[in-house]
């Protein structure tokens, strides 16, 4: 079984070379990976929320605008696939919250033997039903 977290480690820093809003869904991408988030989510910087999938479209469309050109260089995943954060140069950190357990969240980049696919509330259950200890 692959080590997401080694696995995903090793494709960073992953630079934002455009974006996508469907209000509230949006995506991020560059040469090579995308990442797409179908669900609730929050990009903050610190302690501050900038916005949430809940936000204004323009605000959305105008806070992911701010990320291109910078870069993915941290992405707290686990094994299950539920809920990660990835960390942007900037300071920015872009945290899922699976409210949904129809493809919340896509991640993908060449350098990944897979696609990952996260888990929304029901799934993860079932998962962590499978790897307790």
């Amino acid at each position: 079984m692959t080590d997401v977290r080694a696995e995903v480690g090793a494709a960073l820093p992953l630079t934002v070379e455009g974006m996508d809003v469907l209000d509230p869904f949006v995506s991020i991408y560059g040469s090579g990976w995308s990442l797409g988030v179908n669900c609730d989510w929050k990009l903050s910087r610190g302690d501050e929320i900038a916005v949430t999938s809940e936000s204004d479209e323009e605000d959305i469309t105008r806070a992911f605008e701010a990320l291109i050109g910078k870069a993915v260089v941290d992405v707290e995943v686990d094994d299950g696939l539920f809920d990660p954060t990835f960390g942007f140069d900037s300071g920015e950190r872009l945290t899922v919250v699976a409210d949904t357990d129809l493809d919340p969240w896509v991640f993908k980049a060449e350098q990944f033997s897979q696609t990952l696919v996260g888990r929304g509330p029901e799934g993860h259950k079932e998962w962590l039903g499978q790897h307790s200890v």
